[in-house]
Parts: C-alpha cells; structure tokens; sequence
C-alpha cells in the first residue's frame, strides 16, 4: 500500500469519527453521551497523531526534496498551514480533556467542535484534491 492509499485511509477513518461527535453534539450535555464523546475523541485523536506522523514522516520530507518545484512549495506551504492546525487540535483537546468538562460547558464544546471540525474538514479535503495527487503523480 502506497503512503497516500494510507493516508487516505486515515482521512477516512478521522471523518467517520468527527461524524460521530457531530451526531452526538445535539444530545449534550446529557452525562452518557458526554463519555461517549470523550471516548471517541480520544479514538480521533489517536488516529490524527498516527496520521500527521505519517505526513511528516513519509510524505512532507520526499515532497520537500523533489525536482518539482510545485511540490516543494505546496510541501512547504502545507507543512506550515498543519502546524496551525494541530496546536488548535491540541489546546482543543488540553480544554476537553473529561467527559465532566464536556458535560459542564456543552455549549461551548459544541461551538468549538464544529469550528475545528470544520477546518480539519477542509484540510482533508485540500489534500485529497492538491497534495495526495500530486505525490501520487510525482511516485508513479
């Protein structure tokens, strides 16, 4: 399996699991639904650390040092942007660290989930169209 068949994979595993927090988000701050939420976030943010290893493991290094200039500079800008993300993705989690402080502010969990879900969502969707084709045309 190629790098990009696996972290696409990934992106498919990340969307299925923020649809589930997405699901559950109308029923907070109910107690049973906040340890559910809890637990899939936990499950989510252990496949975005497996994957962003990935990327920066495997994918950005070898884009990084291509003959394709487009590659490098979409590597690099991408490399940057994922930076920003993650650091949200990780005080997001260091906030909502128990399901008792999902349950205590529902509201305000629901607000920043969708916010932050919804730049993931448009992150994967970037790689999926731009830098996974790329790399799969520059390897092939």
């Amino acid at each position: 399996m190629s790098v990009t068949e696996s972290l696409h994979r990934q992106h498919l595993e990340i969307l299925k699991l923020a649809g589930q927090i997405e699901a559950q988000l109308p029923s907070l701050p109910s107690g049973a639904e906040a340890k559910e939420v809890h637990q899939i976030l936990s499950d989510l943010t252990r496949v975005l650390t497996v994957h962003l290893a990935l990327e920066d493991k495997a994918l950005y290094p070898e884009l990084a040092k291509s003959y394709s200039a487009k590659a490098r500079a979409l590597s690099q800008e991408y490399m940057n942007e994922m930076g920003h993300l993650a650091q949200a993705y990780k005080e997001y989690i260091g906030v909502w660290s128990s399901s008792q402080a999902i349950q205590d502010r529902a509201a305000i969990f629901r607000a920043q989930t969708l916010q932050l879900f919804g730049l993931l969502k448009e992150r994967i969707d970037k790689e999926e169209k731009y830098l996974y084709p790329l790399a799969d045309e520059l390897w092939s």
